[in-house]
């Protein structure tokens, strides 16, 4: 199992090493060169983030742009981890949008994140926006198509 870390370097790329949702090792660089929407969900947020990631998706549908949820499983006891993961895994099947587990809450206590916020990276990985829940999803759309314009005008000069 990949220990779960993340390092918020300000500035710096956010790096991010987890495992995914089929139980493979996720890392946040091969990403770049992309817009990544990074949401934190956990079990007392999990309607929130439903409906977070159904609006998100259609960012991802529009390409260019990646999402990616943390799935916060800090509250899970032991016992139930692998229920938690089953779950998980069946309730994203077929998602445009890739899951990440945090067992013991490293990635969000390493990023000082609590579910339901939202990071906004720009191509290079660095994060642009930190936003909170639900409401602030047109201020995520809006930080999206800003990065991507900034992006298209600067291929244009090349």
């Amino acid at each position: 199992v990949l220990p779960a870390r993340a390092t918020p370097t300000p500035g710096a790329p956010l790096a991010l090493r987890a495992q995914d949702v089929r139980g493979r090792p996720f890392d946040l660089a091969r990403l770049r060169g992309q817009v990544v929407v990074v949401t934190i969900s956990s079990r007392r947020t999990m309607h929130e983030s439903h409906a977070i990631n159904h609006r998100l998706g259609a960012l991802v549908s529009s390409g260019n742009v990646a999402v990616v949820t943390v799935v916060d499983l800090a509250e899970v006891p032991s016992l139930f981890l692998g229920y938690a993961h089953r779950r998980v895994r069946e309730a994203t099947e077929g998602s445009q949008i890739e899951y990440v587990l945090d067992d013991r809450g490293h990635l969000c206590r390493s990023l000082a994140v609590e579910a339901p916020e939202i990071l906004v990276l720009d191509r290079a990985g660095v994060v642009r926006r930190r936003l909170r829940g639900a409401a602030s999803l047109d201020e995520v759309e809006r930080t999206v198509e800003r990065l991507r314009a900034d992006d298209e005008a600067r291929s244009r000069q090349f």
